[in-house]
């Protein structure tokens, strides 16, 4: 009896079918019309920006720490 591995996932499907499965693959929009993720696509600032809400820069006075 063969034991399945840990944190793995098995499918029967030819090497063919998953590289065809690959290239007809479009991700879904991410058309987020309001919520958290509207907020986070339109607001979030880039890793080297610090990953924050550019909203809440220099808020209450507190200064943005440097970035290294």
């Amino acid at each position: 009896m063969r034991l399945p591995a840990l944190r793995a996932i098995e499918v029967d499907l030819s090497d063919a079918e998953i590289t065809e499965r690959i290239k007809a693959y479009k991700p879904p929009p991410r058309n987020y019309p309001r919520g958290y993720y509207r907020l986070f696509a339109q607001h979030t600032r880039r890793a080297n920006e610090g990953c924050d809400f550019d909203f809440l820069e220099g808020a209450e006075g507190i200064p943005e720490p440097e970035i290294h």
